[in-house]
């Protein structure tokens, strides 16, 4: 039973190595439109340069960030409740807003962290 156990063990260890292990998510994809980077020179290159410098600023405070294109944040929001995303350009990716209201993941997500504060 104990041997059973240990294998089950390691091998739930092994997918949950697989999942997202960042603190906080920097979204930045270069298919955005608009990729301005909040007004920072240099178009989407600016807007690739912020994302970096996020990433690099947030790993040296101890925190582990890393930066997601629109189909990743999906991803880490399902598998991160409670997590952190920072956008890195003007605009949210359509894969988690879309203005429909209730129906949009970013709705759902915000309120989720809501309610687990309160």
């Amino acid at each position: 039973m104990k041997k059973i156990f240990c294998i089950v063990s390691i091998i739930v260890l092994t997918f949950v190595s697989y999942s997202f292990g960042q603190d906080i998510a920097v979204v930045y994809d270069a298919n955005l439109e608009n990729g301005a980077g909040l007004s920072i020179a240099g178009g989407r290159a600016g807007a690739a340069d912020l994302a970096n410098l996020l990433v690099a600023k947030i790993n040296g405070k101890n925190l582990k960030a890393e930066i997601v294109d629109s189909e990743a944040v999906v991803e880490y929001m399902n598998a991160n409740p409670q997590g952190i995303i920072v956008l890195a350009q003007g605009n949210v990716p359509e894969t988690i807003f879309e203005n429909k209201g209730a129906d949009d993941l970013i709705h759902s997500w915000l309120k989720g962290v809501a309610v687990s504060l309160a």
